[in-house]
């Protein structure tokens, strides 16, 4: 699960280029300092990419770590018996579950090619072998940590700016269908988008390395985000109902969305005056989010 094709939204795109740009510096630094087999500095570069500064940083303490620990079962185990098959299997299954253990989760991969690259050397001391694949892994780590730190940063707060400038203007175009055309809302975008902002804000509320984070903006993020919940809430409470809109509720939609509403109806009913009360808190939460947005998150 670490080393995939990363695509789609702006972080994902970057972080293409940012993966290319970290192998070719790899292979520039090992041919500076004559490296023979630079495919390790590469592989360390390529699985610590991370689409986060601080997850970059994290990963990278831990792949660091997870090299050491790898090195250290490799050269154990080959003073056992090298290049032996049976003690590969179950020096694998002792290091997953270890990384496990340690929470060092995403330090499997690079661990265990360290470690099989050690059972299976035929060629070098395997001490001097071991200490250079854990060099090559480490520069590695370090280019990618360091491009991703100093190029393209990662802007989550950018990112989710423009999803709740996306949100807004699809809940305009979902009530105007709604209450013009009677078309029902669909709520699938919506959740979907509510899901990306809520995982970008995740991330950008746990750095604290790329000097992103702001607690004011912050404080704006977690009030939009809250109105956003409430207004998912609520279309899908009036899902529910029957549409009929009362006099002071048309008023409101004509006020706050500029849309006229001429077959209002009165009545006492329970059912009548909660669907009202929900339409109207979507409208005056949608007009709070967008004052939100004046902010310029």
């Amino acid at each position: 699960g670490n080393i995939i094709m990363w695509k789609g939204d702006y972080n994902g795109g970057m972080r293409n280029i940012k993966t290319a740009i970290s192998v070719v510096i790899c292979i520039v630094i090992s041919n500076l300092l004559n490296l023979n087999n630079p495919i390790f500095v590469i592989i360390g570069a390529i699985v610590s990419m991370q689409g986060s500064i601080n997850e970059s940083y994290k990963s990278g303490i831990n792949r660091i770590l997870g090299t050491v620990f790898g090195a250290m079962v490799g050269m154990l185990f080959y003073q056992i018996s090298p290049n032996n098959t049976l003690l590969i299997g179950l020096g694998t299954i002792l290091i997953i579950h270890i990384n496990n253990k340690l929470k060092w989760n995403k330090s499997i991969v690079i661990t265990l090619i360290v470690f099989c690259s050690i059972m299976l050397n035929t060629e070098e001391n395997v001490f001097m072998y071991s200490a250079f694949r854990v060099i090559d892994t480490t520069i590695g780590i370090i280019v990618a940590f360091s491009v991703n730190l100093l190029v393209f940063r990662p802007k989550h707060k950018e990112k989710i700016s423009t999803i709740l400038e996306h949100l807004i203007s699809y809940l305009d175009k979902e009530l105007y269908e709604y209450f013009v055309l009677n078309i029902p809302f669909e709520l699938k975008e919506y959740s979907d988008k509510l899901n990306e902002i809520n995982q970008s804000y995740e991330i950008y509320k746990s750095e604290f390395l790329s000097g992103e984070k702001n607690y004011k903006e912050e404080e704006l993020i977690i009030k939009s985000l809250m109105l956003l919940d409430e207004i998912y809430h609520n279309i899908n409470i009036i899902q529910n109902f029957d549409k009929q809109i009362s006099k002071s509720t048309a008023n409101i939609i004509k006020k706050h969305l500029e849309i006229d509403i001429y077959n209002t109806i009165s009545s006492e009913d329970d059912l009548f005056m909660v669907y009202n009360y929900h339409i109207k808190n979507i409208i005056f939460d949608l007009v709070k989010l967008k004052e939100l947005q004046g902010y310029n998150l």
